[in-house]
């Protein structure tokens, strides 16, 4: 049987993220992807390598998923201006576990906890603070009102008058 619910995602802060400009100065934001959804989050002017969001963003789940991939991914990512954003980094959640727990219980969270942000190279700088929580749909069902036995009327060719009061 396929759980849906929702995935909610608190995006909280990064530390010690890697400069991508000469300046030093990065406007970092935080495109979020899970099961072919994407949200984006607002960039920080001047956010630093140190940059706190403090946002939350939801997205349509179920368990199992079809592929069996439960994998939210989370691409750092520093805005500039006059040339393409630069990638800062990005660190993978595997949510199956959590998702799991909430289709059995209703919901289940993961408190704010740090993941290492990997770079292009493969390195790791940094780390970024995320929560993750999902609590599973309640579906309504419709209930049917049970059939009553078919009952001959004889069809009435003239309105009934009824009198008047």
């Amino acid at each position: 049987m396929v759980v849906r619910g929702l995935l909610q995602i608190h995006l909280v802060d990064a530390r010690d993220l890697k400069a991508m400009d000469t300046t030093s100065r990065m406007d970092p934001y935080v495109i979020l992807r899970y099961m072919g959804q994407e949200r984006k989050s607002r960039v920080l002017r001047e956010g630093g390598s140190n940059p706190t969001w403090n946002e939350m963003f939801t997205f349509q789940a179920e368990y199992p998923s079809p592929d069996n991939q439960h994998n939210l991914v989370l691409k750092i990512m520093d805005e500039d201006t006059f040339s393409a954003d630069d990638f800062a980094g990005a660190a993978t959640i595997n949510v199956g576990d959590l998702l799991q727990l909430g289709a059995e219980k209703g919901s289940a969270e993961l408190p704010p906890h740090r993941y290492r942000v990997v770079l292009a190279d493969r390195s790791y700088q940094g780390d970024i603070r995320v929560g993750v929580s999902f609590k599973r749909k309640v579906l309504h069902t419709i209930k049917t009102l049970p059939t009553l036995p078919h009952l001959d009327l004889p069809l009435l060719d003239k309105p009934v008058n009824r009198g008047t009061i």
